[in-house]
């Protein structure tokens, strides 16, 4: 602080009147001078405390998003007075109620994560049919473009965001972080069934209670068919939400060869407010294919290509869809139209879910686990799907 001399008055003895008016005014003047001094220490103050939460707290959204359904129809007239949010089993105050009619919705983050473990059959890449065979059934990469991009990363007036993973024998890759541009999207797209430019492995394990139905002695093939294990990993890799609602959808057949089940993979989802769309891949092809142990003993070719409880796999791998609050996917195909129909399917379910709130501060990001879940007040209004979630502060 610089502190100015004050410029002493000198009055004469023989002018009692103007000396009392100048003395008058000399008070006013100090008066002043004192009052900005003062300010200018508090705005001192204020700067050698930067945690003074006056000047320098910063809060963070904390959403749930859920479904209300009645019957086969989502419900889309309730009210804040209609649902309740409890934290660690008490009424919590929420500052944030958005229903589906909103018309301020909160941004869409996609999270695309592509099975690419090799073919099961050795001439699958000589035009055999085989049920599983990633360059035939992402063969759409090629053509796909930036105009295709810059569409399924449209959604109205909502801001939408995508990342790209992908998962096989070698572990769980980043292709592409969450992004609106349409030329890092198709980038991190084209580099489906290629080498990545600039790969990032993530690390996967099984959870602790979890173990591994048949080992491999290679380590090259350490995680193939580790459906479940990959997309722990890639939820664990995702920054968890705040003001977005992300979903994520998985590519697969669910060929599983550990004991990790779909509720290992939701639990961890619920936790973090994602819904996961699992898209059953080759599903139709090995259910037409599938012979009837009682009547049909032909086509046996094809029958030997269908891996032991592969049809049981698949519809554990569905489950993952009701689990979380989203739904699965049973493509004849996969090409660009497909893929765009499935995006938007998901984003249209983003779009009708409620979403509760409150803002959280920055600095109680870190503490204890707290259980938050929405509950209807009237159960008569409709089944509730979702709404759970765990958030540390």
């Amino acid at each position: 602080m610089v502190f100015r001399k004050i410029k002493t008055f000198q009055v004469s003895q023989g002018e009692p009147h103007g000396r009392t008016l100048l003395l008058i005014k000399a008070s006013m003047f100090l008066v002043i001078l004192l009052a900005l001094m003062a300010k200018e220490s508090l705005g001192q103050t204020s700067q050698i405390h930067p945690a003074d939460p006056t000047f320098r707290a910063q809060s963070e959204m904390v959403v749930v998003p859920f479904h209300v359904i009645l019957g086969n129809q989502y419900i889309d007239d309730l009210n804040r007075a209609d649902i309740v949010l409890l934290e660690d089993g008490k009424l919590r105050p929420f500052q944030i109620f958005e229903a589906p009619a909103s018309h301020r919705r909160l941004a869409i983050e996609l999270v695309l994560l592509f099975d690419t473990n090799a073919p099961r059959h050795p001439n699958a890449d000589r035009g055999v049919n085989d049920f599983w065979n990633p360059t035939r059934i992402y063969s759409f990469v090629n053509d796909w473009n930036d105009l295709m991009s810059a569409r399924l990363l449209r959604h109205g007036d909502v801001d939408v965001q995508v990342s790209v993973y992908r998962f096989n024998e070698s572990g769980l890759e980043r292709l592409c972080p969450a992004t609106a541009a349409p030329k890092d999207f198709l980038a991190g797209l084209q580099h489906l069934l290629q080498p990545s430019a600039s790969p990032f492995k993530l690390p996967i394990s099984l959870p602790s209670h979890r173990a591994s139905k048949a080992p491999f002695d290679d380590s090259v093939h350490a995680h193939m068919y580790w459906p479940f294990e990959c997309a722990l990993g890639a939820l664990k890799d995702v920054r968890e939400p705040s003001s977005r609602l992300r979903e994520m959808i998985i590519f697969s057949e669910g060929l599983s060869r550990t004991t990790t089940t779909p509720e290992d993979v939701a639990e961890v989802a619920r936790s973090l407010g994602v819904s996961i769309f699992p898209v059953v891949l080759d599903y139709a092809k090995v259910m037409a294919l599938t012979p009837d142990p009682d009547h049909d003993r032909t086509r046996i070719d094809h029958i030997a290509r269908v891996p032991p409880g592969l049809v049981s796999a698949m519809v554990e791998f569905a489950r993952l869809g009701n689990l979380t609050g989203g739904r699965s996917f049973t493509p004849n195909d996969i090409d660009s139209a497909t893929l765009w129909e499935i995006v938007e399917a998901v984003k249209n379910a983003a779009q009708t879910q409620y979403v509760v709130g409150f803002a959280l501060p920055q600095q109680a990001r870190k503490g204890s686990p707290h259980k938050l879940e929405v509950r209807l007040v009237l159960k008569s209004r409709g089944k509730l799907t979702g709404g759970k979630r765990t958030v540390f502060y």
